[in-house]
């Protein structure tokens, strides 16, 4: 009998630990793009503050280097695949010389309902997302 609780009790862990794996840990990759949406969609409202998200770290470690790339432009476009909560968009408005145009992209909805505009320059450039169908991103004009 202890020898099947025992049994029990490692399978339980184990399937709860496949679990974690799964979902937390790979975000869902293993389980397909509308896994991977969903629990995006599912987390949207808590995704930055899960992260532990710093917005000086944003721009030291984000922002940084790919203005450092882009500095040659003087008026760069900047696509963001899988934008998520604009973290990147944010990062770089944060830098005063940044004069360029973002798009981001995102198939979670929730997530980009989630975007915050920049403060103060910046902040009147977030028009409503493009609604498409799920798991399918916006055409570009």
């Amino acid at each position: 009998m202890l020898g099947i609780v025992v049994g029990l009790a490692l399978l339980q862990t184990a399937v709860f630990g496949l679990l974690w794996w799964l979902i937390v840990s790979t975000e869902g990759v293993y389980l397909g793009q509308r896994a991977v949406i969903w629990l995006y969609d599912l987390f949207a409202l808590r995704y930055e503050r899960i992260k532990g998200f710093d917005p000086v770290l944003e721009r030291r470690f984000l922002a940084r280097p790919i203005l450092q790339r882009l500095a040659p432009l003087s008026n760069p476009l900047v696509l963001d695949v899988a934008t998520g909560t604009c973290r990147l968009p944010r990062a770089l408005l944060a830098y005063p010389g940044f004069e360029g145009r973002i798009i981001g992209l995102d198939l979670s909805r929730q997530m980009l309902g989630q975007r915050q505009p920049a403060r103060g320059r910046g902040a009147g450039v977030w028009p409503p997302a493009p609604v498409a169908p799920p798991g399918r991103a916006p055409a570009l004009p």
